[in-house]
């Protein structure tokens, strides 16, 4: 047996054992989130007009018509100026541990809310 051959089958059942431990670990983190997300499923349903409900449905994303007038599409992960074809980005505090469905429905309450103010801390993409 060769010195790689050897260091290969030491290390192969560590590395076997390493990946099943990580499996598991991504396992319970995903199960931990699921009620979250169901949660936020819930809420945003109930949040949404009849004709955002029905789009969301359809294609996981609404338009939203803001308190200064302007027409936005809202997607998970984005949100697109309709007027302008601009994405503009802006998220609540701890976004990384929101589910998306609760990232959008802030999205859509501080547009139809308070639009300027949401768009003042926004970022602008030109695609």
């Amino acid at each position: 047996m060769t010195v790689g051959g050897a260091i290969l089958s030491l290390l192969l059942p560590l590395l076997l054992w390493a990946s099943f431990v990580a499996l598991l670990c991504i396992r319970d983190w995903i199960a931990s989130r699921a009620p979250a997300a169901q949660k936020a499923e819930a809420l945003i349903r109930e949040w949404l007009s009849p004709g955002q409900l029905r789009e969301y449905k359809k294609r996981r994303k609404f338009e939203v018509t803001g308190s200064a007038g302007g027409c936005y599409l809202v997607g998970p992960g984005y949100i697109r100026d309709l007027n302008t074809g601009e994405h503009i980005c802006f998220v609540p505090e701890n976004w990384d541990v929101l589910p998306a469905a609760d990232i959008m429905l802030a999205r859509k309450i501080a547009l139809e809310n308070d639009e300027v103010s949401a768009l003042k801390v926004a970022y602008r993409l030109p695609y």
